[in-house]
């Protein structure tokens, strides 16, 4: 029953995504005729601007977590309408990024592979697989902070989440203090810090270029790369590609470990 052009079939829902979809579009203001006019607030994406895919699942995603958002953004001179909108995700532990030309959003969810990448996939071009994310990347405790209803919506800090086999391996903890802005329940600040934990020890800026076979996929989707030369076999994400003319498809992945989900949400 809900439209896109009108927002007398609009209704509060606290789902992070569908409040970071409807900051995408924006509001408008109605003119005489009752038609929208002058944008008030949020984007201006169009509706054929947006990746409904991804941002569905990432709607369902956060309605299984029960993931809400709340809080204020503000809007003005030197203000960021786009670090707005990565806000907004952020309560989800998404990211908004443009794929294909639409808007879409990469967020933590169990990854399925949908193909594989072999030496057979590879073309000429450096192939680089780091070996560990750095020290001071590997953090192995968070506290995090959210606004308290109990504490006039101020900021407090939660219990400090820890990965003690993480804290075991690094040989001391290593802590950081993130605040969640737009959260308002500790356990889901807690599961964003568990999240926080996990995904900085996940092996980033692998990157392989590829034959046109693989130029379809887009970010945030999963593939299993087996580059035995660089020692990985792995389940990973698309963080980033570039498609060159040539049709050489250049992609930059994020390894995924699914087993992280049941922990970061426990």
């Amino acid at each position: 029953d809900h439209r896109w052009g009108d927002e007398d079939t609009f209704e509060w829902d606290p789902n992070v995504a569908l409040n970071a979809v409807t900051y995408a579009r924006g509001r408008y203001a109605l003119d005489a005729d009752g038609n929208q006019s002058a944008r008030v607030a949020g984007c201006g994406y169009g509706q054929s601007e947006i990746d409904w895919p991804a941002w569905t699942a990432f709607a369902n995603t956060c309605e299984a977590n029960g993931w809400g958002v709340n809080g204020h953004v503000f809007e003005g001179p030197g203000l960021s309408l786009w670090d707005n909108l990565k806000r907004i995700c952020a309560a989800g532990a998404a990211l908004p990024v443009i794929s294909g030309g639409l808007l879409s959003v990469r967020f933590q969810s169990p990854k399925v592979a949908l193909d594989t990448i072999t030496p057979e996939d590879f073309v000429e071009g450096e192939r680089v697989a780091p070996g560990m994310r750095t020290y001071r990347d590997r953090i192995n405790t968070v506290v995090p902070k959210f606004r308290s209803e109990a504490n006039k919506w101020e900021y407090v800090q939660s219990k400090a989440v820890q990965i003690a086999a993480y804290v075991v391996l690094d040989g001391e903890p290593k802590e950081e203090e993130i605040t969640y802005e737009l959260v308002t329940d500790a356990d889901q600040s807690a599961q964003l810090a568990g999240y926080e934990i996990y995904g900085r020890r996940e092996l980033s800026g692998i990157t392989i270029p590829s034959k046109p076979r693989l130029r379809e996929y887009r970010l945030g989707e999963a593939l299993h790369v087996f580059d035995p030369e660089n020692g990985v076999n792995h389940l990973c994400s698309v963080a980033a590609v570039d498609k060159d003319p040539s049709g050489v498809t250049t992609f930059t992945f994020e390894t995924e470990t699914n087993a992280k989900h049941a922990e970061a949400l426990g």
